[in-house]
């Protein structure tokens, strides 16, 4: 098991890991980094709130980073569009702009 960091990132604040959490592997990792950004997210719409997070970046014990799952990418992942082109190219207005760190 190795371990591994997860600071969550928002627009105007990191808020870092220090701990960390034990995974078998990077990929295992960044599954559990997709599914934290899912739950955030979720918890923000549900409590009516504007989502800020942008992203969750998975961090090495030596404090590297060696993934980033971005909100864009959540969005893309699980919102359900029948015209993936059109969607692909409003995501990439939406990074442009800023509304959507990636």
């Amino acid at each position: 098991m190795q371990i591994f960091h997860f600071n969550v990132i928002y627009p105007n604040k990191i808020i870092p890991d220090l701990e960390g959490s034990a995974f078998s592997d990077h990929a295992d990792a960044q599954r559990e980094a997709f599914r934290s950004l899912c739950s955030i997210v979720a918890n923000d719409v549900e409590k009516g709130r504007r989502i800020e997070v942008r992203q969750i970046d998975v961090l090495a014990p030596d404090g590297s980073k060696l993934h980033s799952v971005t909100l864009a990418e959540l969005i893309t992942a699980v919102v359900p569009f029948d015209d993936d082109l059109f969607f692909s190219e409003v995501a990439e207005q939406l990074t442009r702009t800023g509304e959507l760190d990636a």
